[in-house]
């Protein structure tokens, strides 16, 4: 599994911080990049049991 898939946001925000040259050299901002991960983490989501909770869902995308 890639980094993207195989992590939540928060864990995905630790391990993206060792990726700063790389995301300097491409002109990202981390902020882009962890948007980015919360928009596949989103659009992974399973449709058969979309009564996910809101507190799984922020622990998930890392948000308040």
């Amino acid at each position: 599994m890639s980094l993207f898939t195989s992590t939540n946001a928060q864990e995905f925000e630790q391990k993206v911080k060792g990726f700063t040259k790389l995301i300097e050299e491409e002109n990202l901002s981390i902020d882009d990049v962890i948007k980015k991960k919360q928009y596949i983490s989103i659009c992974s989501l399973k449709l058969d049991n979309s009564n996910q909770k809101y507190s799984d869902l922020s622990k998930m995308l890392n948000v308040t």
